[in-house]
């Protein structure tokens, strides 16, 4: 009876532990590929801006392309850390935070709504995932 109990146990332990991996992976997967979407599209912003970017100063188009460059890089950086089982939180926390801190530093951010709504969708994805697999 007490070997019935004890592999009755580690079945269970193990089915909650498959679960965790479960939902872990699915989260990981989900934010991965929300960070690659906000690196897409801060990628493409980089180049051009939204109305009125044809009016700014060459100063101000370079710090333009400066932060949407940052914020792609920083955005890939999190992407790759969660594109493997095992995260590499270590390069993906500083990644994150830089990427949001370069968009919130923006002084035109309020004309881009929507990469707000992407970089806002994934930075909750993001804590998601910390919370399942951390």
């Amino acid at each position: 009876m007490t070997r019935l109990a004890v592999l009755t146990l580690f079945a269970l332990f193990g089915a909650v532990s498959c679960k965790t991996n479960e939902e872990c992976t699915k989260a990981r997967l989900e934010a991965s590929d929300a960070w690659k979407d906000v690196e897409g599209k801060a990628n493409v912003w980089k180049l051009q801006g939204a109305v009125g970017y044809e009016d700014y100063d060459e100063r101000q188009k370079a710090e333009h392309y400066r932060i949407f460059n940052g914020i792609g890089t920083g955005a890939e950086a999190v992407w790759k850390a969660f594109a493997f089982e095992k995260i590499t939180w270590s390069s993906a926390d500083p990644a994150r935070d830089q990427a949001n801190k370069d968009f919130k530093s923006y002084w035109a951010a309020d004309k881009y709504a929507n990469f707000h709504a992407l970089l806002d969708r994934a930075n909750k994805l993001y804590e998601n995932t910390a919370k399942k697999c951390k």
